[in-house]
């Protein structure tokens, strides 16, 4: 089953700007980048359900979790 979804217009930026960088280290290395992440991501929209569940570690918390990075986070 597949499943519709959208990526953030704020990720879609990191994802330009990541390219961009790796254009700059090597050129054509962005648009292998972008590959990848558009396959990554109809492999995501074609089996939503086949990843695996595992408990997260306190490396993995989301910012609002952790009180010091959730304040730099805001101001930037």
């Amino acid at each position: 089953m597949s499943r519709r979804f959208s990526i953030h217009e704020t990720a879609e930026v990191e994802i330009n700007e990541t390219a961009d960088f790796y254009d700059l280290e090597d050129p054509g290395l962005g648009s292998v980048f972008i590959d990848e992440v558009e396959r990554g991501a109809e492999s995501i929209s074609q089996s939503p359900g086949s990843g695996s569940v595992r408990p997260r570690t306190c490396a993995e918390e989301t910012p609002r979790q952790i009180p010091i990075l959730s304040g730099l986070l805001r101001s930037a």
